[in-house]
């Protein structure tokens, strides 16, 4: 696959223009919708990773909202990298890429506001997982890089993202592993590759859930604690996206998707639906973008 132009990057992603015209008619009329939790424990879930905001797949995006609202889950997660933040990364940038930290911000508050339409009024637990891209944000206030008369103007992800007054609960990287359920940890991910799966769950001995590798990954085996199977989710990037990291790779091979989780007897059931097409199908439903 050749590299992307400029045209075809912005074919798939709004203009900074538009992102700024936007949020200049956005801003007096932001609204924050306070969602509470369910009165009993979570029994369907529905998860999504590795989103990127703004270099999200747009398709993928829209099947995962058109989830949410026709199968009215208990509880939402987001298992990191939601914002990509690559204003203030190290390497170099995408052709086209102009997105500033102010417009990446804006982005990933469009994004729950979307989310909170689709949930609508019903109670619902949100949990997002900081990632190695929200990290982004506190490893450049802190380095060098950014001047020191900027850095009182930049707060943690929950401030910028208002996390505490959206009713999400916030997972900082010192927090991961997280287990919701008996022998089942929810993480980011701190390892890549081919095997994450099998080093993920080799070194936690458990059942789990992850993103981080931008590919649907399932680990399954048994100890002395009972069987276990370790998920990696798929992302929600745009597929076609340059990547930057390793020039001589010519195709990402990243999948997109979301995790569907069923709870019974406080056992989760991870089910991964992935999107192909600009469609998905899970149970019989079939939602297209």
């Amino acid at each position: 696959m050749k590299r992307s132009s400029g045209k075809e990057w912005a074919a798939r992603h709004p203009s900074p223009e538009a992102i700024f015209r936007d949020m200049r008619a956005e801003r007096e009329k932001r609204r924050v919708r306070k969602h509470e939790p369910p009165l009993k424990p979570p029994r369907l879930i529905l998860a999504i990773s590795d989103t990127h905001r703004p270099k999200f797949d747009p398709a993928t995006w829209a099947i995962f909202l058109a989830a949410v609202r026709d199968m009215k889950p208990d509880a939402v997660w987001i298992v990191g990298d939601f914002i990509d933040l690559s204003s203030v990364n190290r390497h170099e940038k995408a052709t086209g890429d102009a997105y500033t930290l102010k417009m990446e911000l804006w982005d990933g508050n469009r994004g729950l506001d979307e989310i909170s339409d689709a949930i609508g009024p019903r109670r619902c637990e949100l949990t997002l997982w900081d990632g190695n891209h929200e990290d982004r944000l506190r490893r450049y206030v802190a380095s060098g890089r950014c001047p020191p008369e900027l850095r009182d103007m930049f707060d943690e992800i929950p401030a910028e993202l208002h996390l505490a007054e959206r009713g999400w609960r916030y997972i900082h990287p010192d927090d991961q592993p997280t287990y919701p359920y008996p022998r089942f940890a929810v993480t980011h991910g701190s390892w890549y590759g081919l095997h994450a799966a099998h080093k993920h769950a080799t070194e936690f001995g458990c059942s789990g859930l992850m993103g981080h590798t931008h590919r649907y990954q399932v680990h399954s085996g048994v100890n002395a604690g009972g069987p276990f199977v370790w998920t990696v989710m798929p992302c929600s990037r745009d597929p076609k996206a340059e990547w930057l990291h390793q020039r001589t790779q010519v195709f990402t091979n990243w999948q997109t998707g979301f995790a569907v989780i069923e709870v019974v007897d406080s056992t989760p059931y991870v089910r991964v639906v992935l999107t192909h097409g600009g469609k998905a199908i899970y149970g019989g439903q079939v939602w297209r973008a």
